[in-house]
């Protein structure tokens, strides 16, 4: 089945990936209803949809971040169906923000809440240890290595790697960056189109194993998504594998977890922090990634670039003013 809708004269405000993930959610949203006895042309109405994910929210405890996203799916419904004077438009739009999480703690962990928001040095060293031991059961074991030492020297999210480069800054000297396109520019939450994040304290091997993620992505080509989820396929396994009594455990995105709390225990500045991690205030990094408590200042080896850190937008110091 296909949903169709017509878009308003409005800024794009999300990635063409992000807009594909949420039409996939929007048809899974109607085939539920339909699934339920609506036709399909009541199962596509915003108003029954709302309906259906307060009944799931009551009935399934989804998380915070499921069901921010699908609020998200069901607000860009509702704006390509009713313009921006259309009073039916903020009623649903209330109606879908009266929609609040309910945490059930009896209930098992679901997604996202089963990923580990730091990665600590000895669960990294195992996770080394039981890849090399098992690299040729793992057809990706070597390359899943290289991923996470590139990752935990750089704090790029998973998809970053896909169009990075590393550049010479000084070819007299030989120091180098790494160009990283941020992920999260199409919707405000990056820090500009690009950041550049110095490499001068990197050892040689450091470099190769930062050049050899980068020519692994470029490689791929149209290809990354699918090696992407391969290599997160086996983290989990071989996590699974390791502590199988584990509520949480390592994932990709957990190396960037650590990689905010090792530059926040390094004494960064909030401007920096944000500027290495692509944020584009000073606030994300210190309300939703992991504490200075869990970081290692002696590991870290990237710095910000000044111009990044100069677009940084300072909220922390424009609330305390403020409320001052």
């Amino acid at each position: 089945m296909t949903v169709t809708f017509q878009k308003n004269n409005a800024r794009p405000t999300r990635s063409a990936g992000t807009n594909s993930a949420y039409d996939r959610i929007l048809i899974r949203f109607v085939d539920r209803l339909i699934s339920q006895g609506l036709s399909e042309e009541d199962a596509a109405l915003p108003a029954n949809m709302i309906a259906d994910l307060r009944e799931r929210v009551a009935k399934e405890s989804l998380s915070k971040a499921t069901l921010r996203q699908y609020k998200a799916v069901i607000v860009r419904h509702i704006d390509a169906l009713h313009g921006e004077e259309d009073p039916e438009r903020k009623s649903l739009h209330d109606a879908l923000s009266s929609i609040r999480p309910v945490i059930d703690k009896s209930r098992p962990l679901r997604t996202s809440a089963k990923k580990l928001k730091r990665a600590p040095l000895e669960d990294v060293r195992r996770l080394f240890m039981h890849l090399d031991e098992n690299r040729n059961r793992y057809g990706r074991a070597k390359a899943l290595i290289v991923w996470i030492r590139a990752a935990l020297l750089t704090g790029l999210r998973p998809k970053e790697w896909q169009g990075s480069k590393v550049v010479a800054v000084n070819r007299e000297s030989g120091t180098l960056s790494l160009e990283v396109i941020n992920a999260k520019n199409s919707n405000g939450r990056a820090n500009g189109p690009t950041r550049t994040l110095h490499l001068s304290r990197l050892t040689q091997g450091e470099i190769d194993i930062v050049c050899a993620q980068v020519n692994i992505a470029e490689a791929t080509g149209d290809g990354w998504m699918r090696y992407e989820h391969r290599c997160c396929e086996l983290m989990r396994y071989a996590c699974r594998k390791i502590w199988p009594r584990r509520e949480k455990n390592l994932t990709l995105y957990s190396l960037r977890h650590q990689v905010a709390a090792n530059i926040k225990a390094a004494g960064m500045s909030r401007e920096e922090v944000a500027a290495i991690m692509g944020h584009a205030n000073d606030v994300t990094a210190g309300t939703h990634y992991a504490r200075r408590v869990c970081g290692d200042a002696s590991v870290v080896k990237v710095g910000a670039d000044p111009k990044n850190v100069s677009t940084v937008r300072n909220v922390v110091t424009t609330f305390v003013r403020k409320t001052l």
